[in-house]
């Protein structure tokens, strides 16, 4: 069907065809992918990546602090050239934000493995599990783990 510019018409399409020929969903594996763990340890993974998560911005939050104080140092050494200062100032700005919410994520990732680790028992009803399955419009990742 070809339409020009301006023109209007209707299309009817017959969506039970459409989907009678698309190739079917993989299902789940039968295995999932799980954690490690040790018999009778009590816990999982999860808190444990998460703590790291929170280490990992606290040191990206702390090269952030670092670079902001060297802006800040440099902003206040510029004379008689206002676009120099103003690129110092701009700059130090910029780092001094991104280093203080990289701060506050650390901070709240902290609290929520240890909420996390506490919260966390013996109950092995669902394990930490993560996986990707192809589709036929791509890859669908899945991750499941109990609180």
């Amino acid at each position: 069907m070809t339409l020009k510019a301006g023109q209007l018409d209707s299309v009817v399409a017959d969506l039970a065809a459409v989907i009678a020929a698309a190739p079917p969903v993989p299902e789940a594996p039968a295995e999932l992918v799980t954690a490690p763990s040790e018999e009778g340890d009590g816990g999982s993974i999860g808190p444990w990546l998460v703590f790291g998560g929170a280490g990992a911005a606290a040191l990206v939050g702390g090269v952030m602090a670092g670079l902001a104080q060297s802006d800040y140092d440099a902003a206040l050494e510029v004379t008689g050239d206002p676009e120099a200062y103003t690129a110092h100032r701009n700059s130090y700005q910029t780092n001094r934000v991104v280093a203080g919410a990289l701060f506050g994520l650390a901070g709240a990732a902290a609290v929520g493995g240890i909420v996390w680790w506490l919260l966390d028992g013996d109950d092995d009803e669902m394990p930490t599990a993560f996986g990707v399955l192809p589709t036929h419009e791509g890859v669908r990742g899945f991750a499941a783990w109990r609180f």
